[in-house]
């Protein structure tokens, strides 16, 4: 099974491997995953859904339609949890294969405290709210920019979260830009409130200024996590996926590691800071750069792969220029950014005719063996 994969996102908790021990010892299936047991994602547009790798189009329910209690236990959640539970993964089939995210210890520190069954007795653990689209840019490949600003305003909605939010460990905001929106303040204002142990995890575009008002509010909480979406190191290549100004960013993650060193003389908790770089077709070939600045700024990089929009997907590249950039990965990846790349390989070998994935997969093999990548060999152990 991919051990290796996630373990550039361990933080803390569990490691891959002691996740399957602890998915046996309570007999549970190899791809068993904890999100749709502890998850609820809360969309601008009042739907919800679970989990951030299905996306915001993965709708178990909508507030305007359910209470959050309601589709926590409805149809739409105990569906996927049976089909974890009897080890028939339908839904994340290709979730689970390309990204092993089921595996990732970020989300798995919660497993000790997950009730395994298909209805649920306890509200959900985990949190994700992305209250409105409110964003200062508009990245090509998002769509949530378009969506509402200012659903959850409505009492309704706002009362239905607080009950929730005392029994909550964790709190993910990803969608639109949360440093720009009022509702990031609010939440934080609330929640170091009632529940201030509660973590925090938060995905930026980093695309703002660092100020006085942010230092202060994230000061209140409890930060696991502070991820900075940073898609090119090339400005004119930037501009084009986000619209934005890399030179901003760059200035912008400076400050923020120099706020992380004054929280932590404080005693405060670290911000965990890390970057994810989306591989799409503009910028495939800054994968190395990508892997050397994360080692010179002493950050780790998460490597993700853009499926949609099609357009801009390395999928919608005819079957020779795929098999391309595979040649060109295996022949300049070093052994350890060969491991760390395998949500990108994978992904591009599956794309190929049946004929052309088993070339490709002993390909790699006899690479990772000549590179001596051991990450990338745990992968391919059951693989090929």
């Amino acid at each position: 099974m991919v051990f290796q994969m996630v373990k550039d996102e361990a933080a803390s908790g569990l490691s891959p491997q002691e996740i399957q021990k602890e998915f046996a010892l309570r007999g549970l299936p190899d791809d068993f995953c904890l999100v749709p047991f502890s998850t609820l994602i809360l969309e601008p547009d009042g739907q919800v859904g679970s989990c951030r790798h299905k996306g915001s189009d993965f709708s178990v329910g909508s507030i305007m339609e359910r209470s959050l209690l309601e589709i926590w236990n409805g149809p739409g959640l105990r569906s996927w949890r049976r089909e974890f539970l009897k080890g028939e993964v339908q839904t994340c089939k290709t979730e689970t294969r390309h990204r092993a995210c089921h595996l990732c210890p970020r989300y798995n520190t919660l497993f000790p405290l997950v009730s395994p069954a298909e209805w649920q007795s306890a509200p959900p653990l985990r949190l994700g709210l992305n209250l409105n689209g409110h964003c200062n840019l508009r990245c090509r490949m998002c769509h949530v920019w378009k969506k509402p600003n200012g659903l959850y305003s409505e009492p309704r909605y706002w009362s239905q979260l607080e009950a929730l939010l005392p029994h909550v460990r964790e709190v993910e905001l990803l969608s639109g830009e949360p440093f720009v929106q009022k509702d990031t303040y609010r939440l934080i204002d609330l929640i170091s409130r009632i529940n201030p142990a509660c973590q925090w995890t938060i995905t930026t575009n980093g695309h703002w200024k660092f100020n006085q008002r942010i230092e202060a509010a994230l000061d209140k909480i409890p930060v696991k996590n502070l991820i900075v979406s940073l898609d090119s190191l090339n400005p004119q290549t930037y501009a084009l996926i986000r619209g934005g100004s890399l030179e901003v960013v760059l200035k912008n993650l400076e400050l923020l590691v120099q706020y992380d060193r004054r929280r932590i003389q404080k005693s405060l908790s670290s911000l965990g800071l890390k970057i994810n770089f989306l591989v799409q077709k503009d910028n495939w070939a800054e994968l190395a750069g990508f892997h050397e600045f994360g080692k010179a700024q002493k950050l780790e990089v998460f490597r993700t792969f853009l499926y949609e929009p099609l357009e801009f997907s390395l999928l919608s590249l005819s079957q020779s220029e795929r098999e391309g950039i595979l040649e060109t990965y295996l022949a300049s990846l070093s052994g350890e950014l060969l491991g760390h790349s395998m949500r990108i390989l994978v992904p591009l070998i599956d794309s190929l005719p049946k004929l052309a994935q088993c070339e490709y997969w002993l390909k790699l093999r006899n690479v990772a063996e000549h590179k001596k990548s051991i990450q990338a060999l745990a992968f391919l152990a059951p693989s090929v």
